[in-house]
């Protein structure tokens, strides 16, 4: 479980679905997972968008009760983060498992990686879910991010600037 290098995967997987044309990074979150997703209430809720959820700055705290207003605060926020990937399963139709092979594990050869329910309640109600992976995948991953996200000519990510600020900001 590589914990908080995910958050990186996560966001190429943002890219890949917004480039797809399933989401926008700019859509409400509960555009995907309806009213009532986090503990504030339902005008602050509506003002937190998919990029506010991958650049940490939710204005929620780890439990998901508003501390500031959207886009106005930054925080490590572990829980808001995962809130992405059950976003990311809405907008494809598709569980986390499948969508990450489809997109990115498997054009990319990354044969050890995948989805893992964490044991401990703790983490549960965290984020329920670690990428595990290996480090030869995720030299591939980085390997990926390097080469402006194409693969073996391949485009996985094409849209340069997203790439960008995906991996630099995420962590």
């Amino acid at each position: 479980d590589v914990a908080s290098a995910q958050k990186s995967v996560v966001s190429v997987l943002v890219g890949i679905a917004q480039e797809k044309g399933l989401l926008n990074i700019g859509d409400r979150v509960d555009r995907y997972l309806g009213t009532g997703w986090s503990k504030a209430s339902p005008k602050q809720e509506k003002a937190v968008t998919v990029r506010h959820l991958i650049t940490m700055s939710s204005g929620l705290t780890e439990g998901g009760t508003f501390e500031a207003k959207a886009g106005t605060k930054w925080r490590y926020n572990t829980w808001a983060y995962a809130k992405t990937v059950d976003v990311l399963e809405k907008a494809a139709g598709m569980d986390r498992h499948e969508l990450t092979r489809q997109w990115l594990t498997e054009p990319l050869g990354m044969s050890d990686s995948k989805w893992v329910r964490r044991g401990s309640p703790e983490l549960q109600a965290i984020n329920g879910f670690g990428f595990a992976t290996s480090a030869r995948d995720l030299a591939r991953f980085g390997l990926l991010v390097l080469a402006r996200g194409k693969w073996d000519g391949q485009t996985i990510l094409g849209d340069q600037e997203y790439l960008k600020a995906a991996t630099t900001t995420s962590q």
